[in-house]
């Protein structure tokens, strides 16, 4: 009888023996069965169907020697024999819930013994309990629209034992697998006595498989609301539904932000598929820096220039000016706005760049007028505001330099261009013609000696006087016997006027008073006769300016008045002065000369001089 499943199970007999006395030793043995499972010969647990139980019989007197066995079951008779020492047998449990199965073994010295079925011996008998094995049964079902939710619907069979024991290959112990992926899924059953099924079920493909797409994504830039997605199907003949979590229901959205966007793609058979898109956004950083340059003098020269550096080239640049380089020039005063642009379209706006007008720089002068009436000592000289190797200089001669010198009377502009403004100031400079120094003068004669006095009009004090070879700091001349005197003056500035008196001694056929004389004209010495006094009032006598001298041939001559105008310009040979020009009668007073003598040898000398208009 089976005591235990985890303790041997002990059978006792009587073997009955007429033979050798070995014989009767064993029949005073008590026969103990060992019996164990192929799962643990140390625990055997229940026999299960497909197991393989090993028996044993244990003798008690374990001195016996040369004993055999024959093995015997009630489905397979005739065992091999086995002779070995606590003879071990195996068998493998077939499944059989009608019918037990019972082993029996014969012990005996003799072989031939065993073989006989009326041999008497010990004979021992063993019927083990077999558990059955776990049943059950399953429903498959696959998954839908391409998803891992397909399911093995699983249904055990208990008897009176405990609930089965389930564990599936993902180490899941439910008695359904849900969901589960396409494919084989191994499961493990065990009954409460430690009978085991393994199966391996298939779950197959998804009916239909969800909707594929393929994803086109532009991720926003710089910030800006600028991302976009395309979801197109990856079968063209698809048709999808598209549910996206703003609202949107097109397969093409434009003009998103950074964020996350779901979507519900759905086709016709109502498989869907979710996604998640992320807009990200993209950037490359980089930096403007800014220099410019003011305007100046109220002119239309200032500039602006950036400077962009960073990943994103090429870079664009939008002005307000409608410009489009990185740099503008020619700018105004006034205030001006760039927008730089990447490659991506990332920008940085720089407005309110201000050019402001640098004011002109201010000219001044010293100016230093001729000394003399027709002198060429003038001198000019520009007051600058610093160095003059910052600035070019162009006066209207052609000179170049801040201060220039020798200049006559007269205007000359000039204009200053400072280098590093290019501003360009223009100036006027005026070198005034002192008036002429003039002589005029009284004579007086007593007993043929006349007595002449020089008036001096303009120039500086003091003043030197000449009188032919007489030089002297009076004005007054006495002793004089000369018909010719030639009266010079000479001031503090060097200035000269010069004059020449006729002196009316009476009648005498001295050839000094010849109508020619010897008149020194600025130390040159030349024979003219030029008369310094008319009284144009047609009583034939010294009513016109005319000059006379030894081989003169022609002369041309100039008459000015006070002012410095021209009223006469003639040849003599064409015209000579009686006191009006142009029909317009000139006043009493003082009036000069130039004369150009053109000599019959091809000589020419310039002469100067003035005289008198006298009227009654």
């Amino acid at each position: 009888m089976l005591q235990s499943f985890c303790c041997l199970i002990l059978f006792s007999g009587v073997f009955f023996f007429q033979h050798l006395n070995a014989q009767e030793r064993i029949e005073k043995q008590t026969k103990t069965f060992n019996v164990y499972g192929k799962q643990s010969r140390l625990n055997p647990g229940n026999i299960c169907p497909y197991d393989t139980i090993y028996l044993s019989v244990i003798l008690e007197d374990s001195s016996l020697t040369e004993i055999y066995y024959k093995w015997e079951a009630s489905k397979d008779s005739g065992l091999s024999w086995v002779r070995v020492a606590n003879a071990e047998m195996s068998y493998l449990i077939y499944p059989n819930p009608n019918e037990g199965i019972q082993f029996r073994c014969k012990a005996s010295n003799e072989p031939l013994c065993l073989e006989k079925p009326d041999c008497e011996g010990t004979i021992s008998y063993f019927k083990p309990v077999v558990s059955p094995l776990p049943k059950y049964r399953y429903q498959v079902y696959a998954g839908s629209c391409g998803k891992n939710n397909g399911k093995i619907d699983l249904t055990p069979f208990h008897s009176t034992e405990a609930p089965y024991s389930i564990l599936w290959d993902n180490q899941i112990t439910t008695v359904d697998l849900y969901p589960a992926k396409s494919g084989k899924h191994s499961l493990r059953i065990s009954s409460e006595k430690g009978c085991i099924v393994n199966d391996l079920i298939t779950v197959p493909e998804p009916e239909s498989a969800a909707p594929e797409v393929v994803i086109e994504l532009n991720n926003a830039t710089c910030g800006l609301q600028n991302g976009s997605v395309k979801i197109r199907p990856f079968d063209a003949r698809s048709v999808y539904e598209y549910e996206w979590s703003n609202g949107a229901t097109d397969s093409f959205l434009t003009g998103l932000h950074v964020g996350k966007y779901g979507l519900k793609i759905r086709e016709e058979s109502g498989c869907e598929r979710d996604t998640l898109i992320t807009i990200s956004n993209v950037t490359a950083p980089f930096f403007v820096k800014e220099t410019h340059k003011d305007a100046s003098c109220g002119l239309s020269n200032g500039s602006i220039s950036i400077q962009a550096n960073g990943t994103g080239k090429p870079f664009r640049f939008e002005w307000s000016t409608g410009d489009t380089l990185p740099s503008v020039k020619g700018l105004a005063p006034g205030f001006y706005n760039v927008t730089v642009l990447d490659k991506l379209g990332c920008k940085e706006e720089l407005n309110g760049i201000q050019i402001k007008d640098k004011p002109a720089f201010t000219l001044g002068f010293e100016t230093v007028s001729p000394a003399c009436y027709g002198g060429d000592n003038g001198r000019a000289k520009i007051i600058l505001p610093g160095s003059a190797e910052k600035y070019v200089i162009l006066w209207s001669n052609g000179q170049t330099t801040a201060e220039v010198n020798d200049l006559p009377s007269g205007e000359y502009q000039v204009k200053v261009k400072e280098l590093s403004s290019e501003c360009v100031v223009s100036g006027i400079v005026v070198l005034d013609e002192p008036p002429p120094i003039l002589a005029e003068t009284s004579t007086t004669i007593e007993h043929n000696v006349a007595e002449v006095k020089v008036y001096v009009v303009n120039g500086k004090p003091p003043f030197l006087f000449q009188l032919n070879e007489r030089l002297q700091d009076s004005s007054l001349f006495t002793n004089i016997t000369e018909t010719i005197a030639y009266i010079k003056v000479t001031d503090f500035e060097g200035c000269v006027a010069s004059d020449t008196v006729l002196i009316d001694f009476p009648a005498s056929s001295d050839p000094a008073h010849l109508p020619f004389v010897q008149f020194k004209n600025d130390f040159v010495e030349t024979i003219y006769f030029a008369p310094n006094i008319i009284t144009p009032n047609n009583d034939k006598s010294n009513d016109a300016f005319y000059i006379d001298a030894p081989g003169l041939n022609d002369a041309m001559i100039e008459i000015y008045d006070k002012a410095g105008r021209l009223i006469f310009a003639e040849y003599l040979s064409q015209s000579i002065f009686v006191g009006s020009a142009e029909s317009i009668v000139c006043l009493a007073g003082l009036y000069y000369y130039n004369a150009r003598l053109e000599y019959q040898n091809g000589e020419i000398r310039n002469i100067k001089g003035t005289f008198k208009i006298v009227r009654e």
